[in-house]
């Protein structure tokens, strides 16, 4: 008996903390800002049939805003944009790339220059796109050999931000604690 209270509270143990991976609980505001280093915000995604809602996190400032993109909207541009960037014989739907960006994440561009990451959480068919290839401009027109223009000359959110993806935003905390932990003891001798 002694070795199953033992064995039970060993495997409590390894598992304290695991609601931080599910999400199986919010994480306040004031924890998940607490949270980040200068220079970085959350990005939440919510997608729903007729419109997206899409909050914006920092040290300083909370933001949230809805737009009328729901989300078939969504899934339609991201197909677009996605079909461009894998296949070999067509061309990088910049037009849908910068829509997407404009009518979810058009807000963030004032943040250009406060912040350098932002930590997406993304959601429905945006888990399926890495937001680094959206545009934050209009290109003039499609690139390609015909036209002269070069991808080079695309204003890519990359450009702009760095973007880390997380499954939800309790995982900062788990990725925070864990950052502590594996501080060594003491410096490299050797």
């Amino acid at each position: 008996k002694e070795k199953l209270v033992k064995t039970s509270e060993e495997i409590e143990e390894k598992i304290k903390g695991s609601e931080l991976l599910f999400g199986a609980r919010p994480l306040p505001l004031d924890d998940a800002r607490a949270l980040l280093k200068p220079g970085e915000a959350i990005l939440l995604t919510f997608l729903q049939d007729d419109q997206a809602s899409v909050a914006f996190v920092s040290q300083r400032t909370a933001e949230l805003w809805t737009t009328p993109a729901g989300r078939s909207d969504v899934e339609d541009l991201v197909r677009k944009i996605r079909e461009g960037a894998t296949s070999a014989n067509r061309v990088f739907d910049a037009t849908s790339a910068y829509t997407l960006f404009e009518r979810l994440l058009g807000s963030v561009r004032k943040h250009r220059g406060q912040i350098k990451t932002l930590l997406e959480v993304p959601h429905g068919p945006l888990q399926s796109l890495p937001l680094s290839i959206l545009l934050t401009e209009q290109p003039k027109e499609a690139a390609s050999a015909a036209s002269g223009q070069s991808y080079e000359t695309f204003s890519w959110l990359a450009r702009d931000f760095a973007v880390a993806v997380l499954p939800n935003v309790a995982a900062l905390e788990g990725q925070r604690k864990a950052e502590v932990r594996r501080a060594a003891p003491s410096p490299f001798v050797g």
